[in-house]
């Protein structure tokens, strides 16, 4: 049996929406596999600009940068790591 390079992504993807994961990382692949990553950029810049603080404001320089210079989905869910607690801020505004 063959399998496209199509196929393994959406494998890969599934299997990473079920491991245990923050439910804005699941909501954020599931946008980036049904609709693609500049959706998903946008879905979370816009919440984002939502939460007026600064680790909000840093993340948003940070994810200014990637689109400037190519980002995946799960390089924008990286900015999250370096400010704790924003994830849960963002999922708020959603």
């Amino acid at each position: 049996m063959k399998i496209t390079k199509r196929q393994l992504k959406r494998i890969i993807k599934e299997e990473l929406l079920k491991e245990e994961m923050h439910p804005l990382d699941r909501e954020v692949l599931e946008i980036d596999h049904n609709y693609g990553k500049s959706d998903a950029y946008s879905y979370l810049y816009d919440a984002l600009r939502m939460v007026d603080d600064g680790d909000a404001q840093e993340a948003m320089m940070e994810f200014e940068d990637l689109e400037q210079y190519g980002y995946n989905t799960e390089e924008l869910l990286d900015v999250f790591d370096n400010y704790p607690g924003l994830k849960d801020k963002v999922l708020e505004y959603i």
